[in-house]
């Protein structure tokens, strides 16, 4: 944050320290690096050339990126199915979310070491502009959020439960008795954890 301060100082002198105080919001630059979110890879394809992973996450949880992806990119790491990192030679893979429609591309062009069905993908830096966001796009609950401790006794708490599939019948304002809840639904959730 100096170097910003710094840069305004230079640029407007008399808006620090004078008169006024100085107000602004740096939502992304703070938020983004306070997250990360955890999908299994439910299964991996290939289309002409290009090797595809689809995860549980989607556009309804990574809008921005899917939406405006010149500007918003995300970090990945692959994991085995244990949690461990995944290394090797790396190569191209586009990573695809679950929603049934062709513009659910989270990153077109990810250089990744190999995938398989099973593995875990990390995405970082979501602390900004995804559950804030949260699309009710093909009615995905939202998935839980877990928030931790860092150092010697680092311990995670629930900070957010997984919604159910009746808690998504309850946001469309249908009794629980009117809902039709599949298995589908809650299958849709499972693999899928907001940190």
């Amino acid at each position: 944050l100096t170097d910003y301060v710094d840069a305004l100082q230079t640029r407007v002198p008399g808006l620090i320290g004078g008169d006024l105080q100085l107000a602004t919001e740096f939502g992304r630059f703070i938020q983004a690096g306070c997250g990360w979110a955890v999908s299994r890879v439910e299964y991996i394809k290939k289309v002409a050339n290009t090797r595809v992973a689809v995860i549980h996450l989607g556009a309804d949880f990574l809008m921005r990126p899917v939406y405006q992806s010149t500007h918003w990119r995300h970090r990945y790491i692959v994991l085995d199915r244990r949690g461990r990192p995944k290394s090797g030679s790396a190569s191209r893979w586009t990573i695809v979310g679950p929603l049934c429609f062709a513009g659910d591309i989270l990153a077109p062009n990810a250089v990744l070491p190999e995938i398989e069905a099973g593995d875990l993908l990390m995405v970082c830096d979501v602390g900004a502009y995804t559950l804030s966001m949260w699309s009710r796009h093909c009615s995905r609950g939202i998935p839980m959020v877990v928030g931790y401790t860092n150092g010697h006794n680092a311990r995670f708490r629930v900070l957010r439960a997984r919604e159910t599939p009746q808690d998504v019948a309850q946001f469309w304002g249908l009794a629980q008795d009117q809902a039709e809840v599949k298995h589908t639904c809650a299958k849709n959730l499972e693999g899928v954890y907001a940190l």
